[in-house]
């Protein structure tokens, strides 16, 4: 779960700036043909990685229980 909620705050951060990028691009224009394949390139990188961890997300059983005294034993069995 705790790796859910870092997982959003990063792909927030990413929206964020791919709308900065989009703005600029719609209010400066483009370059020429490379600068296109560059954010071509770019955008359906974005798409490939949202729609693959999208899938990897749903894969996963949600419903069970994290029990934290279990998780910090597996993680250090020798010390605990």
């Amino acid at each position: 779960m705790y790796f859910l909620i870092a997982y959003g705050i990063f792909v927030a951060i990413a929206g964020f700036f791919l709308f900065f990028n989009l703005y600029h691009i719609l209010m400066f224009g483009l370059q020429g043909f490379k600068t296109l394949l560059v954010i071509l390139l770019y955008l359906t990188t974005i798409l490939l990685v949202v729609w693959f961890s999208y899938e990897l997300i749903l894969a996963y059983d949600w419903t069970g229980e994290i029990l934290l005294n279990e998780f910090i034993s597996s993680l250090m069995p020798s010390i605990l």
